[in-house]
């Protein structure tokens, strides 16, 4: 299925000391959805059934404290503790059994849910607001090959550039300075609108994009009542 690439409005006030052909534009739907992932504030899930958001908040899903059952007990890891993705974050117990949360995302602890200590059960209440576990600082692993690090660099200083010229960088304006240093460079237009290619198909993808959406977690979970000892 082809991505849909139609031209959408980013509303904004005009800017009085720019000409219209330096006011921002438009951005693509791939773009502005790209925009809407990585700055969104919503969940998203592990197969091992813990959640994280985007501002580091850490917990089990509703779908995990209902298989546990009732909590007793929350192990809650110390303040300042560094963690990767995937390691041992907290432990719960239940009536039925102990169980490990897993860190969804590599990052350093620097709060702890405390009402917890006196009520494990508020996770069974409400496991996925109030009943968070751990908030975390998230570090941020954005994979690109070489090539792809080149080419946002060379973005960068445009856009650096357009400023410095008082000129909004939008995508005309810091592509307009590309062109130009690329031509400054003695580079040629196909090599330059071949690397501008390679940088639009580019996927940028860090440990929390990586992780499920809710649609996809709960598929995740009924393939699991299907399929219980896969």
């Amino acid at each position: 299925e082809k991505p849909n690439n139609k031209k959408i409005f980013v509303k904004h006030k005009p800017r009085r000391d720019l000409s219209p052909q330096q006011q921002p534009t438009m951005l693509s739907a791939r773009t502005a959805a790209f925009v809407q992932v990585r700055f969104a504030s919503g969940m998203r899930f592990t197969k091992t059934h813990e959640w994280v958001k985007a501002d580091g908040t850490v917990g089990i899903t509703d779908h995990a404290q209902k298989a546990l059952g009732d909590l007793v007990f929350v192990d809650l890891p110390a303040k300042g503790a560094d963690f990767d993705q995937k390691g041992t974050l907290a432990v719960v117990e239940s009536v039925k059994t102990v169980s490990d949360v897993f860190a969804p995302v590599s990052g350093k602890v620097v709060e702890v849910n405390t009402n917890l200590a006196q009520n494990p059960t508020l996770v069974n209440k409400s496991a996925e607001t109030d009943g968070w576990l751990a908030k975390l600082k998230v570090r941020r692993h954005t994979t690109h090959t070489p090539r792809q690090a080149s080419w946002l660099k060379l973005c960068a200083s445009a856009a650096l550039a357009a400023l410095a010229e008082g000129v909004v960088p939008t995508v005309q304006t810091v592509g307009a300075t590309l062109r130009a240093h690329t031509l400054k460079w003695g580079s040629t237009t196909k090599r330059a609108n071949h690397d501008q290619h390679t940088h639009t198909q580019m996927t940028k993808l860090d440990e929390f994009e990586s992780l499920l959406n809710e649609e996809d977690y709960k598929k995740h979970c009924e393939e699991e009542e299907k399929h219980p000892h896969h």
